[in-house]
């Protein structure tokens, strides 16, 4: 999954820059570059501690769920890994929306 996710954004990244980079003048190259890559850097790190904030938040919501809803003889550790598992998948959720969205946004790209 992440293998393709990768070779997905290698394929899209590269056309998408240079479209932009096309639309200005030859002049402003090594600006709109610089800025080019601040805003990916930028904006990998937003995402990152924003899936990481999901994450954390979506875990601890399941764990008290767990928890008020135990039965039977289930350890604490399972009940963390569990929780854990399903805060990674709202994570997972948040970013399919995020890419649904930036796609049906794309079709609007002149």
């Amino acid at each position: 999954m992440s293998t393709g996710r990768r070779i997905g954004m290698a394929m899209i990244l590269m056309p998408i820059q240079t479209a932009g980079l096309n639309q200005l003048p030859a002049k402003l190259n090594a600006h709109s570059t610089a800025i080019s890559n601040t805003v990916k850097q930028v904006a990998g790190a937003v995402g990152t501690s924003l899936l990481v904030s999901i994450m954390t938040n979506s875990t601890a919501a399941h764990i008290q769920s767990m928890a008020a809803n135990a039965t039977g003889n289930v350890t604490q550790e399972h009940r963390l890994m569990e929780a854990s598992i399903q805060g990674i998948n709202d994570a997972y959720i948040v970013i399919v929306g995020i890419c649904l969205h930036s796609r049906f946004t794309a079709l609007f790209i002149h």
